[in-house]
């Protein structure tokens, strides 16, 4: 099953348009696009006792909240993670309460929330799509980003050079 589940990731992520260089946002546009709405990115401060990230869908938008107190790298995991969700069209129950409800989205009821979500978590088996999805992206992401480099200071660069012509 584990098997199967990579191979179905893969075939998503293989039809994604992943922007070179990466851009999340551009990314998010590109597959708001396709999916014929639009995918609102919005970082908050969640509570501790809440999850890192939370994707919810409406009519109107997707909208993907995460974490802004993290690096941003962290950030990054956790968007294509809720993306990861998206794509692979999870449906999920939340424990989402009143109050986390009237946080992320203010405007509407949060018993029609609740309504929309359910009651549930998602099961593991989502958990792991949506980290694979995530993971496979990254993957992506890194085969076409520029290698680093690296300025070396002046006061050193004539060492430096020495040293690497040491090396064959």
């Amino acid at each position: 099953m584990r098997r199967g589940m990579r191979q179905r990731c893969r075939n998503i992520v293989r039809d994604l348009e992943i922007p070179s260089p990466f851009d999340v946002q551009e990314f998010c546009r590109r597959l708001g696009d396709k999916r014929g709405r639009p995918i609102r990115l919005l970082p908050m401060d969640l509570p501790p006792d809440c999850p890192c990230g939370l994707w919810l869908s409406t009519e109107q938008a997707d909208f993907v909240f995460f974490q802004q107190e993290t690096s941003g790298p962290h950030q990054l995991q956790i968007i294509l993670h809720e993306l990861g969700h998206l794509l692979c069209e999870h449906r999920i129950g939340s424990v989402l309460s009143d109050d986390l409800s009237q946080l992320l989205v203010p405007d509407l009821d949060p018993a029609l929330i609740k309504t929309m979500l359910g009651r549930g978590h998602y099961s593991q088996e989502a958990e792991q799509e949506a980290e694979t999805i995530a993971t496979l992206i990254l993957g992506e992401v890194s085969r076409f980003s520029p290698e680093r480099t690296f300025e070396v200071p002046a006061e050193v660069a004539d060492v430096v050079r020495r040293i690497s012509r040491s090396y064959p």
